[in-house]
């Protein structure tokens, strides 16, 4: 969906990280213009505190479809590697197929 003024709708760091989980949530596609002004103020969100990560994080986990969009959507902004480095890790991981056939990376929780 669209928010008035995209650009300036993102003068907080939490917003966008806000955006990326409702649209997780309800499978909503962001559109062109919002996607660019999030792309371009994702750098925002170094500010924000460990705990707000964690509070959006467990909002996002109450569903494992919706833990799994917003990780993917965190990782399409460049942002897993700064909030979940060791889920990023598992993207390369190699395992054992005898132990996880499923593989490391996100299908376990869909």
């Amino acid at each position: 969906d669209k928010f008035a003024g995209a650009r300036e709708a993102f003068i907080d760091a939490l917003r966008i990280i806000r955006n990326l989980r409702f649209a997780a949530r309800l499978g909503f596609k962001i559109d062109a213009e919002t996607e660019s002004a999030m792309h371009q103020l994702v750098s925002l969100t170094t500010t924000l505190s460990p705990e707000r990560i964690t509070k959006e994080l467990m909002s996002a986990a109450k569903d494992g479809k919706q833990l799994a969009e917003f990780i993917k959507k965190l990782d399409e902004y460049g942002l897993l590697e700064t909030f979940l480095p060791e889920v990023k890790a598992l993207q390369t991981a190699i395992h054992n197929p005898k132990h996880h056939p499923e593989g490391a990376w996100l299908e376990p929780l869909e």
